[in-house]
């Protein structure tokens, strides 16, 4: 019998202890769905493929026990399984009451430049504490999908740039025919631009767009050389988002030859012809321009070698820097030793070798030697060109006669 009885007592007991067990336990539970609810403040109100921002999350719950929030998580559609935009509330968690409502801190997100442009899914993640009068129990809770729209990236360039375009046409007041016919073509592609993007073709319309965009600029920057050829002066124009510094020589030259009075009609002159002049950098440029030329002129002003050629009503221009270098010398046993050299400038440093100016013309070379009161020298190089060497030389390279180069300069 007191087998019997210490057997009944433990199973009473064990069975007090498992009761205990179920009643008190801290497990991971979930709630139903359909016990919260969310709703979403974007930072903006159109977001397209590349671009970054955030959303407020704001949660009211149907649950008849209070909650306590620890981790809150997005999984949007582009993102690898398990991955979430998320923030960490474990440090400072937010509660809430039975039947309560939260705000959560902003969660940031990047929108990938490749991500499928259209509705994009996402879903919500919480982790949470829930106070039951028997204890507490932590649970995870997901919400169900929810979708967003991304626009294509080319629909926002064609949205930023359509107004500036709008606003170069619409301002353009031109009178030269070149000008306005280029006008017209801008208009042309801004039409079909605009109907490209209404048929969702963002990328083609983007592209007629800035096609239309640089035919205005260019029909402004007509209107300019026709302006100042109405006025005989220079115009510097800036062109486009970068600077283009255009200078355009306009001068009418009054060639005609005088006649009598009494035989010219009264009120009209010898139109004169205009010319541009056009500066090279290079030497194969100005002599594939200058061959045949009309009339050529040279010279050496502030120790710069200058060429320009009248070729129809163009002048073209080259010029290159005669150098000049100085370099001190001091005796030693065994010679004299270089001690500093100086330079004009660094394009003087291949004279130096070659002798010979980047075009390929010959130079000479004048010295002179100072003594210094401490025994040291002092040398001056100086170059300088032969004129009729260069006459000699231009005619060749140019294929025109010497007797059609001068030295000096061509003035209009």
């Amino acid at each position: 019998m007191r087998k019997i009885a210490r057997a009944l007592a433990m199973t009473i007991i064990l069975g007090i202890i498992g009761f205990s067990i179920s009643i008190y336990p801290f497990s991971v539970q979930a709630l139903n769905q359909y016990e919260i609810g969310l709703g979403f403040q974007w930072s903006a109100s159109t977001y397209y493929q590349g671009d970054s921002g955030n959303v407020i999350v704001s949660l009211w719950s149907d649950c008849n026990n209070g909650l306590k929030f620890t981790w809150v998580g997005i999984h949007f559609q582009w993102m690898a399984e398990d991955y979430y935009s998320s923030i960490d509330l474990s440090s400072n968690p937010i509660s809430i009451p039975s039947k309560g409502s939260c705000t959560f801190p902003a969660i940031n997100f990047s929108i990938p430049s490749d991500a499928h442009i259209g509705d994009s899914e996402f879903y919500v993640y919480i982790q949470f504490q829930e106070h039951h009068s028997y204890g507490r129990t932590s649970g995870a809770w997901k919400s169900g999908t929810n979708r967003f729209y991304i626009h294509d990236a080319y629909e926002k360039v064609y949205d930023d740039t359509k107004p500036k375009v709008d606003d170069e046409i619409n301002q353009a007041n031109l009178q030269g025919e070149e000008a306005r016919s280029l006008l017209q073509q801008a208009i042309n592609e801004k039409d079909l631009a605009t109907r490209l993007a209404n048929q969702g073709k963002w990328s083609e319309a983007v592209s007629h767009l800035q096609t239309a965009s640089n035919l205005a600029v260019q029909a402004m920057a007509m209107e300019k050389i026709y302006q100042a050829q109405k006025m005989n002066t220079f115009i510097v124009g800036e062109v486009g988002g970068a600077i283009v510094v255009v200078v355009i020589a306009l001068v009418l030259l009054r060639r005609g030859r005088r006649s009598d009075s009494s035989t010219r009609p009264i009120g009209r002159f010898p139109e004169s012809p205009r010319f541009v002049s056009v500066q090279c950098r290079d030497w194969k440029d100005f002599r594939a321009k200058s061959r045949g030329a009309r009339r050529i002129a040279f010279e050496v002003e502030e120790k710069i070698f200058t060429v320009n050629s009248l070729s129809n009503e163009e002048v073209f221009k080259y010029s290159e820097v005669l150098a000049e270098h100085e370099f001190r010398a001091k005796k030693e046993e065994k010679g004299y030793l270089i001690e500093k050299m100086f330079f004009d400038n660094l394009d003087g440093i291949p004279l130096l070798f070659k002798e010979r100016l980047r075009c390929g013309l010959g130079i000479s070379i004048r010295s002179s030697k100072f003594t210094l009161p401490d025994g040291e020298y002092v040398f001056k190089l100086a170059y300088y060109v032969d004129s009729d060497e260069v006459k000699h030389w231009l005619s060749e390279q140019l294929e025109i006669p010497e007797e059609n180069i001068v030295e000096g300069k061509i003035t209009f």
